[in-house]
């Protein structure tokens, strides 16, 4: 019987430190992780962010159409830009489901423009060849005008 006693408050000790530690680890998790929004809270998130900034661009890191997108507007010195990278976010998915209503497209990049769709690299790239892109810029106020 001494020997269970003497053994009880030595797991009782362990036992309640790894309690704290646990507890410790997740206070931790819990204050870095980001909160999920639900689909309303995600969808207003979207749409404000959209008709906020005049140059809104939805990408990936690691896409080829993305890059080039990205590449293709650094000749611009355009004002107001935001760019969401959907594969650094929680809620790519949904995220991208909801652009798909908004542009009919689920892909990337998507590049609005003072809260308009105006397309993909491919759509980008043909109006700025054009010499249309830069007046569309130039119309939303993101870059200044050129006479």
């Amino acid at each position: 019987q001494s020997h269970l006693s003497l053994s009880l408050p030595i797991q009782s000790s362990t036992m309640i430190s790894s309690l704290r530690l646990l507890s410790i680890t997740l206070l931790a998790m819990t204050a870095l992780a980001k909160p999920v929004k639900d689909q309303y809270e995600l969808e207003t998130a979207i749409q404000d962010d959209i008709n906020v900034h005049r140059v809104m661009i939805y990408s990936k890191t690691y896409c080829p159409y993305s890059r080039r997108l990205k590449a293709l507007l650094t000749k611009y010195d355009i004002d107001d830009m935001k760019v969401i990278e959907l594969n650094k976010e929680d809620q790519m998915s949904e995220m991208q489901d909801f652009l798909e209503t908004l542009s009919g497209r689920r892909t990337v990049p998507q590049l609005f423009l003072n809260g308009q769709f105006v397309g993909g690299y491919d759509d980008i790239k043909s109006l700025d060849d054009e010499g249309e892109f830069e007046k569309r810029l130039m119309q939303a106020g993101a870059i200044p005008w050129r006479v």
